[in-house]
């Protein structure tokens, strides 16, 4: 049974929605976030004050990047939820070494926390941006060959080699969630449907991009979070199945779903 988790990234968007879920749950949550300045801390402080009046929520600022730090505050945790990043494919021209050092070595550094807490189960979020524009849709999970055109999507991509690495090495149990263009409540201001809105909400025009046939796949914050609670129940069934291959998997998941 899931009793305890570590969400990284938990004054984000995401991260907000998948903490409050947990709490929902009956799961403690421990949640951290180093208030990047991307976007107003402002925003993110009234997430966190609706998040800790409730009961199981505990938070801690802190920078993912310190890895004796992380690990004190996973210790003991069931699972970590790993949703901390430097978001922003348009912006991540400007300055990509701020993402490869969040992104990737923090994304390093948290695997490393967890290795040295002793927690295996580890969700971590990546993006559709890895696809790349010669990859043809619909995208697939195997598809070989990514070419991400962005600073943004090759620090994803590099993050996601980096949990392949530690999966093989220190034997954590890693869910990588690729996510495509998340919206709903609290989304980021720079995204497009919360940009959008505020421009239409003031009497302004939007601003268009190429000649307006382009297509997007959109996907509610409230599906995202179920899919990282999803990821967070096979990690935990993965886990389990260590050892004991002569009962079939989905044997071994069924008795899983029982205990929890």
């Amino acid at each position: 049974m899931t009793q305890r988790v570590v969400v990284t990234g938990a004054a984000g968007f995401i991260g907000s929605h998948a903490s409050e879920r947990f709490l929902d749950a009956g799961v403690c949550v421990t949640g951290i976030d180093s208030f990047d300045t991307f976007y107003s801390r402002i925003v993110k402080e009234r997430w966190v004050a609706a998040l800790s009046v409730r009961r199981g929520l505990s938070f801690l600022e802190h920078d993912i990047r310190d890895v004796a730090g992380m690990a004190r505050a996973i210790a003991g945790a069931d699972a970590v939820i790993h949703l901390a990043a430097r978001p922003g494919v348009r912006s991540s021209f400007d300055d990509p070494g701020a993402y490869v050092g969040l992104n990737v070595w923090g994304t390093a550094a948290v695997l490393e926390a967890c290795r040295r807490a002793g927690v295996s189960r580890v969700v971590t979020a990546s993006s559709s941006s890895v696809y790349g524009e010669t990859v043809p849709a619909p995208f697939a999970e195997d598809a070989r060959d990514l070419r991400p055109t962005s600073p943004y999507a090759r620090s994803k991509l590099a993050a996601e080699r980096v949990c392949q690495r530690h999966a093989a090495r220190d034997g954590l149990q890693i869910a990588v969630l690729r996510f495509f263009s998340v919206y709903g409540p609290r989304q980021r201001p720079d995204q497009a449907i919360m940009r959008f809105t505020h421009q239409l909400a003031g009497g302004g025009a939007l601003e268009r991009y190429g000649d307006g046939r382009a297509e997007r796949d959109y996907t509610h914050v409230d599906d995202v979070v179920q899919g990282i609670l999803r990821a967070v129940q096979w990690t935990a069934c993965a886990a389990f199945t260590n050892g004991m291959d002569a009962m079939p998997r989905e044997q071994l998941c069924a008795r899983q779903r029982q205990t929890n």
